[in-house]
């Protein structure tokens, strides 16, 4: 994935900025057409992939508030794939994209009468 951040007023002024944030906006827009053209997604980085597991983990801790978003994850097969599309991931961004998921995990068992953390271990 691409991101991309210009600031406005320093971009009005031509020099080294202006330059370097052109470059950016020429790769991006390169990177953007040749994916729909190809149809090939890029593979997520590691911020991609906790975002997904922070949202996962979130749909699944809240699924009676939630029903809808639980249901889509479910229609959608989000709680058991990698990723939101299928590409090519990083082993070492999916071990840490799943770490903030494994560290609440365990907070969540130790609060007195909490049974979510048993049920969504069973869902796993």
């Amino acid at each position: 994935m691409r991101r991309l951040g210009v600031m406005a007023d320093a971009f009005k002024v031509e020099g080294p900025y202006r330059e370097k944030a052109l470059s950016e906006i020429d790769r991006a827009a390169d990177l953007f057409y040749r994916s729909m053209v190809t149809g090939r997604r890029p593979a997520p980085g590691l911020a991609e992939m906790r975002f997904f597991n922070a949202i996962r983990m979130k749909v699944k801790i809240h699924r009676d508030k939630l029903p809808f978003d639980y249901r889509y994850w479910e229609d959608k097969g989000w709680f058991s794939a990698g990723y939101f599309y299928p590409a090519r991931l990083n082993p070492i961004f999916v071990l840490l994209g799943k770490l903030p998921a494994r560290i609440i995990m365990p907070a969540l068992r130790i609060k007195p009468g909490n049974s979510l953390y048993r049920e969504l271990v069973r869902q796993r």
